[in-house]
């Protein structure tokens, strides 16, 4: 043991340093690995539950913060043949969503999270994006149709909302592969004129984004939302403002 003392005190001080401080990497290291190497960034735990599903490995489109949305942060991802979207958020489980593609433009939206738009108040922006593989599109147009009955089972009742929404969008090309448009539904006050409370929801309205990202979500023992479909218009534009191509898209049929 003096032996070993006194060879250890004989390598230099900096060396020794050098030699502590990896010692002490490895711990860490090991500590880490041991209670299951939690990830370190959205990027990271998105890859892990990638390879937990099997799909991928994917190309990263979009990777950002989200606000006014039910999570946090928000990954689009895309493989040759499926649109993948990732969301995550300190407070709510993370969800992978696998969409296919359909030919050369994919319409998706952010999956559901875990309110009812239609029952609330408060400011919602739900991201949707078309995925294209229209290198000469730097404009796009997106309309969207919801029409139909949501169906919903709320404290024990069985409510059904009629739906007939349209909406109209436009964005520019923010990067390679896909454009990004939101939808939005504003804060409504629970208070009138005179300050009194009044029973203040989105309503149909905001059923009408439930079903939109529902439809793009993994909800497991869904409650049928009967009866509602979903159709989408694409137009893309090239720099000199000329349609490129217009394609109709069936997003969800009655059930």
């Amino acid at each position: 043991m003096r032996k070993l003392k006194n060879f250890w005190l004989r390598i230099p001080r900096r060396v020794r340093a050098i030699g502590n401080a990896g010692l002490i990497l490895l711990v860490a290291v090991t500590f880490y690995v041991s209670i299951g190497a939690p990830t370190l960034t959205e990027e990271l735990a998105f890859r892990r539950a990638e390879k937990a599903e099997l799909i991928g490995p994917s190309d990263i489109l979009f990777n950002e913060d989200v606000k006014n949305y039910d999570y946090q942060h928000l990954i689009l991802a895309e493989t040759d043949y499926g649109v993948i979207t990732y969301v995550s958020d300190e407070t709510w489980s993370p969800d992978l969503c696998y969409t296919e593609k359909t030919g050369d433009i994919t319409v998706v939206a952010a999956p559901k999270g875990p309110f009812n738009w239609g029952y609330f108040n408060f400011e919602v922006r739900l991201p949707v994006f078309v995925v294209d593989d229209v290198p000469e599109a730097i404009r796009a147009e997106l309309e969207l149709h919801i029409e139909g009955t949501y169906v919903i089972h709320l404290n024990g009742e069985k409510l059904e909302i009629p739906l007939d929404h349209h909406y109209s969008l436009k964005a520019d090309r923010e990067a390679e592969h896909f454009f990004r448009f939101q939808l939005e539904l504003p804060f409504v006050s629970t208070l009138d004129d005179y300050g009194n409370d009044i029973d203040a929801k989105h309503g149909a309205d905001g059923y009408a984004l439930d079903l939109l990202a529902e439809t793009f979500s993994n909800l497991e023992g869904r409650l049928p939302t009967s009866s509602a479909s979903i159709t989408a218009t694409v137009r893309l534009y090239d720099e000199e403002n000329d349609l490129i191509t217009e394609r109709e898209l069936t997003l969800r049929e009655p059930e």
